[in-house]
């Protein structure tokens, strides 16, 4: 599952939120997605493992993981 995730400077997940294409209304139209980034976060498009499906998990995931970015994808880590 696609998910959007905040992340500071330091990869450190901040927030996760739906992605765009889940959503009826704004399936397939991403610059209708409003973030305001603050300095030093950064929006990432993320393909979560398919185990991570309640907001337990996905809690336990800003606990233990980062995201990198490698080439032209971000990838999560675990920390």
């Amino acid at each position: 599952m696609k998910r959007l995730i905040v992340a500071n400077a330091h990869g450190e997940i901040l927030a996760t939120g739906p992605h765009p294409d889940d959503s009826p209304q704004t399936a397939g139209k991403k610059s209708q997605f409003g973030f305001i980034a603050l300095k030093g976060q950064y929006l990432h498009e993320v393909e979560l493992p398919a185990h991570v499906k309640t907001t337990e998990q996905l809690l336990e995931l800003h606990r233990t993981h980062i995201v990198r970015k490698e080439g032209d994808k971000v990838l999560l880590h675990a920390k």
